[in-house]
């Protein structure tokens, strides 16, 4: 996911995750994978998401997860 600069701070990024986890939720999915800019660690965080473990090569892009 990506928001333009411009367009940040508009809760964007909350209504496409929403609607993302919403259609991961009614498939019955148990939890969300991402992979994560370092800057974007903290949207994610709010929306629930906590870092995996980080093993090496995993710094650029570190592995997230949600559990429903």
């Amino acid at each position: 996911m990506y928001v333009l600069p411009e367009a940040r701070g508009q809760g964007i990024a909350r209504a496409l995750m929403d609607a993302a986890l919403a259609w991961a939720r009614g498939r019955g999915c148990a939890k969300v994978k991402l992979h994560s800019t370092p800057m974007a660690v903290p949207v994610y965080e709010k929306l629930g998401f906590h870092v995996g473990v980080v093993k090496p090569g995993d710094t650029d892009f570190p592995t997230m997860w949600l559990d429903f």
